[in-house]
C-alpha cells in the first residue's frame, strides 16, 4: 500500500468474461470459443468509471489487470483509451478453461504492482485478496467519497 508521500496507485481487476448469450455449445459439449463475444458488463463499467474518477481526484496512476491464458486485448485497449494508464496481464498460454478464483487471487497477489485501492466487480476475488494481503474489503459499494486523500 502507498503512503501520503508517494503517488497513489489504483488497481482495477476485471474478469473479462464472454457475454453469456454468445456461448454456443458444440455437439461434444464444449463451448465454441471463436464465437464468444467479450464486453464490459454494468458492474465492470462502474469499476472503470470509479477508477477514472478517483484517479482524477487523487492524481493517481491506474492499472488494469487481466488474468488467464491470454489478455483480452480489445477490451484492455478500450479501457486504456478512456483513460486508464497501464495494463498488466497475469498468466500464460498453458492455463486452460475456467481458472478458480482462489488461483487468480494468488496469482494477482504474487504479481500485482503495489496499490492503494483495488476496484473490481468480482466480490469473491476482492474478499480473497483482502484475506491474503490482510486488507479491509467492501464487497458492495454504491458510492465513493474522497476526503482529502482518503
Amino acid at each position: 500500500m502507498g503512503d501520503a508521500m508517494t503517488k497513489k496507485n489504483i488497481a482495477v481487476y476485471l474478469d473479462f468474461l464472454p457475454d453469456p448469450a454468445s456461448c454456443d455449445v458444440a455437439e461434444d459439449g464444449y463451448i465454441i470459443s471463436k464465437r464468444q463475444v467479450y464486453g464490459f458488463n454494468k458492474t465492470e463499467i462502474a469499476a472503470l468509471l470509479a477508477a477514472l474518477a478517483l484517479a482524477h481526484e487523487l492524481a493517481a496512476e491506474t492499472t488494469i489487470y487481466s488474468i488467464g491464458s491470454e489478455q483480452p486485448r480489445a477490451l484492455v485497449a478500450r479501457a486504456l483509451a478512456v483513460g486508464l494508464n497501464n495494463s498488466l496481464h497475469i498468466g500464460n498460454c498453458t492455463w486452460q478453461g475456467n481458472i478458480p478464483a482462489a488461483a487468480k487471487a494468488r496469482a494477482f497477489c504474487r504479481n500485482a504492482l503495489p496499490f492503494d485501492i483495488l476496484l473490481t466487480a468480482n466480490s469473491a476475488f476482492a474478499a480473497m485478496i483482502g484475506e491474503i494481503l490482510d486488507l479491509p474489503v467492501a464487497t458492495s459499494v454504491s458510492k465513493l467519497d474522497l476526503q482529502q486523500d482518503s
